[in-house]
């Protein structure tokens, strides 16, 4: 996959044999790993899917910056605050169905990061 558009409330990702429509509330977070960034799902029919986009994680954070559901956490996450279940120090943990994760704050984002949820 190599490219990624926004609709109102759906991601297009280009695909070698075409482009997928992804609904953004079911996205939980991306995940950048060298010059890829990964979507990943938590839903019931989606849980644990994982597309890859051959696309820095800076352009995604451009793509969404409308969406105040997503917020960049770290310098490889972003994250969709909806899935966010707690803070811990700098941990922000998310509850799916089977499984629970835990991602790292940075240290500079942390302040703003609560105040969002908080605000929420």
């Amino acid at each position: 996959m190599t490219g990624i558009g926004l609709g109102k409330k759906t991601i297009f990702v280009k695909l070698k044999g075409g482009i997928k429509a992804v609904d953004i509330h079911k996205i939980s977070h991306f995940e950048v790993n060298d010059d890829y960034t990964h979507i990943h799902f938590r839903t019931a029919e989606e849980e644990n899917e994982v597309l890859v986009l051959l696309m820095p994680l800076i352009r995604v954070e451009q793509i969404l910056e409308d969406d105040s559901n997503f917020m960049r956490i770290h310098r490889k996450y972003i994250v969709n605050l909806n899935f966010v279940d707690q803070i811990v120090g700098y941990q922000l943990n998310m509850k799916f169905f089977e499984s629970d994760i835990a991602l790292p704050i940075a240290k500079g984002r942390w302040k703003l990061i609560k105040s969002r949820l908080l605000n929420a």
